[in-house]
């Protein structure tokens, strides 16, 4: 049995303390993707804690008491934090998350670990990388439009590199792990291999016919101190400079991402060229 539910309908059961498919289908596995991400920062942490705590325990409990088997929840890599070690996050590295959302979604797989503490079932905990696909409301489909609308300028060399991974490489990994029989508690990072800044702005130029845009020198140190004033585009610069690397060995092991970074940017770019 497959049920999507609307974000109005998430609401209601949450608030009422119900979800009536998993009352009434009792299904052997349950897969939690609600949330909220993407918001601008008027948000509150009380909207964040409920949207990416208090719902997926709540769920979580629900899914026990029906006789769910495995209970597979999508979290973030954001949990990780700034990474300053010069190499990839793996599962096993301690989260140091910053910000509400981030805060929220280490929160929440702390209270599923609860929940489910001595219950017999799996608890797959998932953290997609940047998820790229149709309809993507995040930084690369932002960072396309700026170079499609001429109003991009590259500052530094482009060197840090990021993670990426297409949604269908998302989907189908949940799917695998729903297919094999599992136990106990698992953490996967959900990832492609990373691609540099300056490789990736590259693909993004070429898939639209475009040279690449002017590129200013600007110091990673200077970079460094502007995210800590805490600024919007402190943050902005920040984040441009940041390595958001996390590794896919384990990943690896249940299935391999088939879109590549360069593929998936290449998608991405044609889905925003269409839609005018």
């Amino acid at each position: 049995m497959t049920r999507t539910r609307s974000k109005d309908e998430i609401s209601a059961g949450f608030a009422l303390g119900k979800f009536p498919e998993i009352q009434e289908f009792r299904p052997e596995i349950v897969i939690n993707c609600a949330g909220i991400a993407h918001r601008r920062s008027d948000v509150s942490y009380d909207e964040f804690y409920t949207g990416n705590v208090e719902f997926p325990r709540s769920l979580a409990k629900f899914s026990v008491d029906a006789g769910c088997r495995h209970f597979i929840h999508v979290s973030s890599v954001s949990v990780y934090g700034t990474n300053g070690s010069g190499r990839a996050f793996v599962e096993s590295d301690p989260c140091n998350p910053v910000g509400d959302y981030a805060r929220s979604k280490f929160e929440g797989e702390l209270a599923l670990s609860e929940e489910l503490e001595g219950k017999d079932l799996c608890l797959s905990i998932l953290r997609p990388a940047t998820i790229l696909g149709e309809g993507d409301p995040g930084n690369i489909a932002r960072l396309i439009r700026m170079i499609r609308d001429r109003r991009f300028i590259f500052l530094g060399k482009g060197q840090n590199e990021k993670s990426l991974i297409w949604k269908s490489d998302v989907a189908l990994t949940m799917l695998e792990l729903a297919r094999e029989d599992q136990n106990g508690r698992i953490v996967l990072n959900i990832t492609n291999d990373s691609i540099k800044v300056a490789d990736l702005v590259e693909t993004i130029c070429s898939e639209m016919g475009r040279d690449r845009p002017l590129r200013i020198p600007f110091p990673n140190t200077l970079a460094g101190l502007l995210r800590k004033t805490g600024t919007g585009f402190g943050k902005a610069i920040g984040t441009w400079f940041s390595d958001e690397r996390f590794s896919n060995e384990k990943l690896k092991e249940v299935r391999s991402p088939e879109v590549n970074p360069a593929e998936a940017i290449k998608r991405e770019v044609r889905w925003i060229l269409n839609e005018g």
